[in-house]
């Protein structure tokens, strides 16, 4: 299994999305999302090259569509997913939000 691992940027990102959701709906509905969202994120430990590499972004690049956002993320050897950033997938997406 393959340990997960978030960007500095990546955890704000999911911080964010946590206000933002309370603000509209409540603690408990940002806290339930926020819970799914981990837990999504998790099922890449067992499998995390099941999504298509986007070369369009940068090498190695993978995401991961969880509703309206997409979990960025990168695979290092055979030990780590490395998640960069959570974005909502409107946004047009450019290699350089990748950055932590």
């Amino acid at each position: 299994m393959f340990r997960i691992e978030y960007s500095r940027r990546a955890k704000v990102d999911v911080e964010e999305i946590g206000l933002r959701i309370e603000a509209d709906r409540g603690e408990s509905a940002a806290a339930a999302y926020l819970a799914a969202m981990r837990e999504k994120i998790g099922t890449l430990s067992e499998m995390p090259r099941r999504t298509r590499e986007r070369t369009e972004i940068g090498p190695g690049q993978h995401a991961l569509i969880l509703g309206p956002y997409l979990v960025f993320y990168k695979v290092i050897g055979n030990e780590v997913v490395y998640i960069q950033r959570v974005i909502r997938g409107s946004r047009p997406i450019k290699a350089g939000m990748l950055k932590d």
